[in-house]
């Protein structure tokens, strides 16, 4: 599963929960766990690809 893949996942589940009434954060948040859990990924390596980086 390439980086893109990760992306569209997230965002295909994140959309999901705010159809339930979540707010979008929270469904973010909610999203980037489950797929975390889904694919065996870091939580920590998905907070690197959501996240913008600092430019210095």
């Amino acid at each position: 599963m390439d980086i893109f893949e990760v992306l569209n996942a997230i965002s295909k589940r994140k959309k999901a929960i705010m159809n339930n009434g979540t707010d979008e954060q929270d469904a973010l948040i909610k999203a980037e766990l489950d797929i975390s859990n889904e694919y065996h990924i870091s939580l920590f390596d998905i907070k690197k690809l959501i996240e913008p980086q600092a430019k210095t």
